[in-house]
């Protein structure tokens, strides 16, 4: 479920969502009205955050940690499926 929140920069009104995981509650644990932290772009208030950033940086890394090794593994199949002297050429025979 989506936790709507409301922050002023600059004398402005902002409105966002995050979900209650996002500062370490549960949905049932938030009361109307409770003040929690935003963190914002400066350069676009507009675009906020509810809860620790870190969090949203360590869970991208994970991601890209993810991608980065299956990626890694997918060659090193792909290598021995195809043998060593696939990846030096053949050498000749004599």
């Amino acid at each position: 479920m989506s936790v709507w929140y409301e922050y002023k920069v600059d004398g402005r009104t902002y409105r966002s969502a995050g979900s209650a995981e996002d500062i370490g509650k549960t949905f049932d644990a938030i009361q109307v009205g409770e003040q929690i932290s935003v963190y914002y772009d400066q350069s676009n208030p507009a675009s906020a955050l509810s809860g620790d950033p870190q969090k949203y940086l360590y869970e991208s890394l994970e991601g890209v940690c993810f991608v980065f090794f299956g990626v890694i593994i997918l060659v090193s199949i792909y290598f021995l499926k195809r043998g060593v002297s696939g990846i030096y050429g053949r050498r000749p025979t004599h």
